[in-house]
């Protein structure tokens, strides 16, 4: 009977420790990362937000290299969406473009496996140098776990866990679009009547 008591006791004394986690642990997550790109911002912009580029430098294409992918919609407009199933790590989930407003374009996010959840996630892209060009993007994301989920999430350390995976990507981004051939090709003959307006012809040079 003793041993009965102790056990209960244990038992009694997790579900409490539980109980105060889920009340300790944080509910509500913001995660925000930042780079910098050479490049002008509809460059990177088309880079980010059209799903079919998005998978060249996911931090998450890695997971599962024959995870499954279906895009619907027209990129980079209003409710195209990036469906994907892959492995156990990669999980199944969709995400839609809802939203563009200026230099920010905002994506739902919603995960069926391995735990069904939503999040908000967003990037800013601001050209902050239109000579060089150099374009700044910031990608983040906003996300509510309920009791007593979010204390997975605090064990996880989703801050610092998502965060890295955005850096990941971001730095994917950047050596992605630093290698396109984005600049525009020069018209040779276009040119030509511009040096001919200076006055000089042939026929005066002699």
């Amino acid at each position: 009977m003793k041993a009965v008591k102790i056990i209960l006791y244990v038992i009694g004394g997790l579900v409490l420790l539980f109980v105060i986690l889920a009340f300790i642990a944080p509910v509500n997550y913001h995660i925000e990362r930042e780079n910098t790109i050479e490049a002008p911002a509809e460059v990177v912009f088309e880079q980010a937000v059209h799903f079919s580029n998005f998978q060249l430098w996911s931090p998450w294409s890695d997971l599962d290299p024959d995870m499954e992918v279906k895009i619907e919609g027209t990129e980079g407009e209003i409710g195209t969406t990036y469906s994907w199933r892959g492995n156990r790590e990669a999980g199944v989930g969709t995400q839609t473009l809802v939203a563009i407003s200026g230099d920010t374009a905002f994506i739902d996010l919603h995960f069926k496996e391995p735990f069904e959840s939503e999040a908000q996630s967003y990037y800013i892209i601001e050209e902050i140098d239109a000579e060089r060009p150099i374009t700044r993007i910031t990608w983040g994301m906003y996300s509510t776990m309920s009791r007593p989920l979010n204390i997975m999430g605090w064990l996880m350390n989703l801050e610092k866990a998502v965060g890295e995976q955005y850096e990941d990507g971001l730095n994917r981004l950047k050596e992605l679009v630093e290698g396109m051939d984005w600049k525009p090709e020069i018209d040779a003959e276009a040119e030509e009547p511009e040096a001919a307006s200076n006055g000089m012809t042939e026929e005066d040079d002699g």
